[in-house]
């Protein structure tokens, strides 16, 4: 057998071979008879020997550890899962490897993620585990198997947390459109009989519910370019909701698209309008009132008497009761308000707001304008709010900090604000850019260097301004040099939870996984988080994961969902290889 390959006779039970690129000439094999264990690894040792330590298949001179009976041990079969507040976790390697086999050969169903899952995931997951209901999961983990082990603090800790997290999870407010999603996947009975094209909905009979997701392209448009002889086509990237009914008696499923006004509207009629109780519904709403009323009465005193439209009033209310939401008005929408009213209305006395850098002198001018004391944020503020805190010093009243993306993020440089004024080709002014802190006007590309030919401060020329700073005056136009003869670090580093809220404004700009802006945002910590935009996806519904993830908590009962192309998917199948639920926590 092994004569025509390696060109040996073997005449022993056990042949340790090995294949090289250079394998040696002229090498006897080792012979003998192993009877025992210890002389089976001194042939093998000897066969080991001849090879060089480049050609050894187990580096260092060691050897594999040989299995034997001997080397079995007892363990515990007893297959126990330890409840603690943060979720259900295996006790020992045995438990952890029968939770293995149950996600990876039952299929279960996740409840918070909406998606089909291991049957021990959709059960002990910290998410499932809350919404589903903390005793009906146990007692179904039990009915699997596993035997519980809950103290009492951990019982307390887990009802506190589903009473949290069902106050969390209550919208805010619902449009139409929006109670469709709140329909519960199962058996529904219809309320009346409705036709849905050939199809009929009866009343009484009971139908299952399955909603999913529809990736779809729309052709928009075609043209024909003048330079070209193809027709150009124009595709629109759709995803909407599909809505299975599945009749009990076995008859044909009935589909309904969200996008059909028709059949939303018999669906509701068969079904009837889902009932969810929102926050405008939650006992303290009347607290939160009167405490809108006193601040404004108290900021009326210091802007001439501004004061809230009713609709801007009610959002604030409802904001109040979270610590942490999104705010997606259009433009114009007063963004700046509403949000500076909820940051005083929660009480953070220090509250961070990052916006892109044409925004910046707005956000100053306007809560200036509304009466609320607003500081542009250095490396010296951020120095004396340091030093407050470590006095355990607090604020009178609630104080914004505005920064930019740019002075946020990693290693670029960060400029001090300038302006391009931009001409046509008869040299007439056609328009101005204004409060630029990058190293390029964003409307042109003019670099800094180029346009700032002399001190801002005391209008030096070379060789005093050299670009980014002046040795006449000391000013500092720009914050990092290559050379690092400045260096300035970047501002992430120096606040991590030195304030009580970070409101994001046109939070799109940190919807990167892997972009410098995205990574220095998803490191600040703050108990308070508001994000603001007008458009908060741009491009498909990926582009909300991360930003809401870091809004929301990654892995908490408020945003279970993986990432299945990226960190989070490799996190999850450690995880599921371990035996454990996915991590989670509660924010």
């Amino acid at each position: 057998m092994y004569k025509p390959e390696y060109g040996i006779e073997a005449s022993s039970v056990l042949v340790v071979a090995i294949r090289t690129l250079y394998p040696p000439r002229d090498q006897q094999p080792v012979e003998g008879i192993a009877t025992d264990r210890l002389t089976l690894l001194h042939l093998i040792g000897q066969a080991t020997a001849k090879l060089s330590p480049y050609q050894r298949p187990y580096p260092y001179g060691t050897l594999p550890t040989v299995p034997h009976l001997e080397m079995a041990v007892q363990v515990d079969t007893t297959p126990t899962l330890q409840v603690s507040a943060r979720g259900v976790k295996p006790s020992s390697p045995w438990p952890a490897l029968w939770a293995n086999v149950l996600d990876c050969t039952v299929p279960g169903y996740s409840q918070a993620e909406g998606a089909q899952t291991g049957l021990f995931e959709g059960v002990a997951s910290l998410p499932n585990l809350l919404l589903g209901g903390i005793d009906p999961n146990l007692e179904r983990l039990k009915g699997l198997g596993f035997e519980i082990e809950c103290s009492e603090e951990a019982r307390l800790r887990l009802e506190g947390a589903r009473k949290r997290f069902e106050r969390e999870r209550l919208p805010l407010r619902l449009d139409p459109v929006e109670m469709l999603a709140y329909y519960d996947e199962g058996w529904h009975t219809a309320v009346q009989t409705v036709e849905i094209g050939r199809h009929t909905i009866h009343e009484g009979q009971r139908y299952h519910l399955t909603l999913r997701w529809q990736r779809a392209t729309e052709h928009v448009k075609s043209e024909v370019k003048d330079d070209r002889k193809e027709a150009v086509h124009t595709y629109v990237d759709l995803g909407f909701s599909i809505f299975e009914l599945r009749p009990e008696d076995g008859s044909d499923t009935i589909v309904l698209k969200e996008t059909s006004v028709a059949e939303m509207e018999a669906l509701i009629q068969a079904l009837g309008t889902p009932q969810v109780k929102t926050a405008a519904e939650l006992p303290d709403i009347p607290k939160w009132r009167a405490e809108l009323t006193k601040l404004q009465d108290k900021l009326a005193e210091r802007n001439g008497g501004k004061r809230l439209y009713a609709g801007q009033r009610e959002d604030v209310m409802l904001l109040a009761t979270r610590g942490r939401a999104g705010l997606y008005y259009e433009q114009g929408g007063g963004k700046t308000p509403v949000s500076a009213h909820w940051a005083a209305l929660r009480g953070y006395r220090r509250t961070l707001v990052v916006c892109p850098s044409f925004l910046a002198p707005n956000w100053m001018e306007e809560l200036a304008r509304w009466g609320f004391k607003a500081v542009r944020l250095d490396h010296q503020a951020i120095s004396d709010i340091r030093e407050e805190k470590r006095q355990k010093v607090q604020p009178d009243e609630t104080t914004f900090y505005i920064c930019t993306y740019e002075q946020l993020k990693l290693v670029d440089p960060a400029f001090e604000p300038w302006s391009h004024e931009h001409f046509n080709k008869k040299g007439e002014l056609v328009g101005v850019t204004e409060h630029i802190t990058t190293g390029r006007c964003p409307d042109c590309s003019a670099s800094y260097e180029s346009v700032v030919t002399e001190c801002p401060k005391c209008q030096a020329k070379k060789p005093e301004w050299n670009g980014a700073r002046c040795t006449a005056c000391g000013f500092q136009g720009r914050y990092f040099q290559k050379d690092k003869s400045h260096y300035q670090w970047p501002f992430y580093k120096r606040i991590r939870g030195l304030f009580g809220a970070v409101i994001l404004d046109e939070s799109q700009v940190a919807k990167s996984k892997t972009r410098q802006v995205g990574q220095a945002v998803r490191a600040l910590e703050a108990k308070g988080r508001l994000v603001l935009s007008g458009t908060p996806m741009k491009g498909y519904v990926t582009d909300l994961f991360w930003t809401t993830g870091w809004l929301l908590g990654y892995g908490s009962p408020l945003w279970p969902f993986p990432y299945q192309r990226g960190a989070a998917a490799s996190c999850t199948s450690s995880a599921r290889s371990s035996s454990s639920p996915r991590s989670s926590r509660i924010p």
